[in-house]
């Protein structure tokens, strides 16, 4: 390999001239950034990020040192691309047939062809119906969002929670282990008789909480549900009991009965706000005290408020707004909260 086949640094292509001048490079050692259409059909590795927004033949590339961003309307055909060491987002068509890893995390919202990919490193986020027919695992959480379809029948393991969102499916029959909790929201539906043999008919979501419902009653128009947290360890629910009381369209949870009516009466109430209007984004408060001025703005229940918290493991002293916002990013009233302290979520 000569100097001439080498690119050292980061390289943007931008127009025709750009990818006639760089058709023959074998190596870019930093990011590659590509804007126009370009056949780069000697290219076989690129040390940094590669970033393609227009259409780009790699036929020979082999690695990507960091991430891999494809964005809408850009096409990508990388035939022989094996790992990437980073990220991989991808927002419009790819074919990727001998993909076989991604280090971190993966982001599918359209359509992509992804044939040999074995593992992800991090979470995996699924927005459009895909066939990962060779995927084993996935280190971080797997999300199946808005109607998307997943067919994985080889994956035997996520790392964390396995969300699956309304109308979703994932049909994963060798599925043996979940290390988070389920998070099966209405109409979501999952196969994977391997992890749990009864069903999943009744894992429930309720609030960002998921379970499993063991009974239900009607106490005083209020619908009170006895549940367990859906962690599964060796075929079995294993995790820990808490209430649920629903009614005029609030769910509220507590370790007792009583403490999941009480909340449920907070949540519906009515609560003054406006003595959190428009904060500066550098306030500054304890977890504890954050947890407080969230509670009263969103209506979140106390237990929910703490599962939440204690999900978070390691947590800093202190936080600014600006920090919160972000921290609860996803979490249940994080809209409502944001709308009232004066910064988008």
């Amino acid at each position: 390999m000569s100097k001439a086949d080498i690119y050292e640094g980061n390289l943007t292509i931008h127009n025709a001239a750009g990818a006639e001048k760089y058709r023959h490079l074998i190596k870019v050692t930093g990011y590659l950034s590509i804007s126009a259409s370009a056949k780069l059909d000697a290219l076989k590795s690129v040390g940094g990020s590669l970033y393609i927004s227009a259409s780009a033949n790699l036929d020979a590339l082999e690695s990507v040192g960091g991430s891999l961003h494809i964005y809408a309307s850009a096409n990508l055909d990388a035939p022989k691309l094996e790992s990437v060491g980073g990220y991989l987002h991808i927002s419009a068509s790819a074919n990727l047939d001998a993909l076989k890893s991604v280090g971190d995390y993966l982001s599918i919202s359209a359509s992509a062809k992804l044939d040999a990919l074995k593992s992800v490193g991090g979470y995996l986020y699924i927005s459009a119906s895909a066939n990962l027919d060779a995927l084993e695992s996935v280190g971080g959480s797997l999300h199946i969002c808005a109607s998307a379809n997943l067919d994985a029948p080889k994956l035997k393991s996520v790392g964390d929670y396995l969300y699956i969102s309304s109308s979703a499916r994932l049909d994963a029959p060798k599925l043996e282990s979940v290390g988070g909790s389920l998070h099966i929201y209405e109409k979501g539906s999952l196969t994977a008789g391997k992890l749990y043999p009864d069903g999943f008919d009744k894992f429930m979501t309720f609030d960002n909480i998921g379970c499993i419902v063991l009974s239900e009653k009607l106490q005083n128009d209020v619908t009170i549900r006895l549940c367990r947290h859906s962690k599964i360890n060796n075929r079995k629910v294993v995790g820990d009991k808490f209430f649920v009381a629903s009614g005029n369209g609030h769910n509220a949870h507590g370790k007792t009965i009583a403490e999941a009516t009480q909340e449920l009466a907070f949540k519906a109430g009515s609560r003054d706000v406006s003595q959190w209007e428009n904060m500066p984004r550098d306030t500054v408060k304890t977890p504890a005290e954050w947890a407080f001025v969230y509670r009263m703005i969103t209506g979140a229940c106390r237990y929910g408020t703490d599962q939440f918290i204690a999900s978070k493991r390691k947590m800093k002293n202190r936080y600014t707004l600006t920090e919160i916002v972000a921290e609860t990013k996803g979490a249940f009233g994080h809209d409502r909260f944001c709308a009232v302290v004066g910064l988008g979520g």
